[in-house]
């Protein structure tokens, strides 16, 4: 009933509809991940000292990691459970196949970093790190539904502000993964796998898990990248389209002008025949006027005349 009363509200169309609605759920999940996130975050000793908490990323591996509280494995639970659902989504919301590529992509990509954090008790790294993507996600699928709004002005300041959040997240989030696998991990690492002891704290396991960051961060900047620059060639054409379309309207313009200024040159001249043509009559005198006038009534019974003979 809400999401026909919005429909109604807003005049959407089928496609604008649809979308609102696919922005307006993955908003209402990343807001409640990104708070529940905060709230786990918010829970450690460490805060509010930013550098210890960023220690605490790997301080302790994996003897202080292993023990999780009953709402950060929740929070991991809901995670994947969220993921997986979206595969039968696609088959029961019907989407069309051109767009169930790129959401099998996210859902994948999710799925994988959510389960690989929970099995190698990383869930505290994992937890900032999707706090900081949901929150960019989520001024995101915002500016999305006030597109789709209508709400143009609004809708295009916060694309800004989500331009300079997406960068600066994945700033973030690559500085983070480096000081975690590169630089805090490897102080206390092993030279084997102890899968008992769930330590995975070995070189091959992080440099993997470093490049995995790393090579996500690259491909969602070379998504954003694309989508800009497709933008930009929207709105190119646009332009250029634009001003054919005023450069022809001008020409018309001047067609009409030009045909405007024909007419009156031709009413003027027939106004200046007339006129001559009265000032002559004018300018004889009433006996050339009274014959004039005479030999004109007289013509059509001059022809009639000459018509009838030439019949007989």
């Amino acid at each position: 009933m809400t999401a026909l009363k919005v429909n109604r509200k807003l005049h959407l169309s089928k496609v604008s509809h649809r979308r609102f609605n696919e922005s307006g759920q993955l908003l209402a999940f990343y807001l409640t991940s990104v708070g529940w996130g905060v709230h786990l975050i918010l829970k450690t000793e460490t805060l509010p000292n930013i550098t210890a908490y960023i220690t605490s990323l790997w301080e302790g591996y994996p003897t202080e990691h292993i023990p999780m509280t009953l709402p950060t494995k929740f929070f991991f639970i809901i995670q994947i459970a969220y993921w997986i659902h979206c595969f039968p989504e696609l088959y029961l919301t019907k989407a069309k196949r051109e767009e169930i590529p790129q959401k099998v992509t996210y859902a994948t990509l999710y799925l994988v970093v959510c389960i690989a954090a929970y099995v190698l008790v990383l869930t505290r790294l994992a937890i900032a790190l999707l706090v900081l993507h949901y929150g960019s996600e989520a001024i995101f699928h915002t500016a999305r539904m006030l597109h789709f709004a209508d709400r143009t002005k609004i809708a295009s300041r916060v694309f800004k502000v989500w331009n300079v959040v997406f960068l600066a997240v994945r700033l973030v989030t690559i500085v983070l993964a480096f000081l975690t696998f590169w630089h805090g991990l490897p102080l206390t690492g092993t030279d084997t796998l102890d899968v008992a002891s769930r330590n995975f704290n070995t070189q091959i396991v992080r440099i993997n898990c470093l490049i995995s960051v790393c090579l996500i961060q690259v491909w969602l900047l070379w998504t954003f990248t694309t989508f800009h620059l497709r933008r930009l060639k929207e709105k190119g054409s646009d332009v250029l389209l634009k001003s054919s379309q005023s450069k022809s309207e001008a020409s018309k313009r001047r067609k009409d002008a030009a045909e405007k200024r024909r007419r009156a040159a031709k009413k003027e001249d027939a106004a200046k025949k007339a006129s001559s043509v009265d000032d002559d009559v004018s300018d004889l005198t009433e006996v050339d006027q009274n014959t004039r006038s005479t030999t004109l009534r007289q013509r059509p019974t001059t022809r009639a005349s000459v018509a009838a003979a030439a019949r007989s």
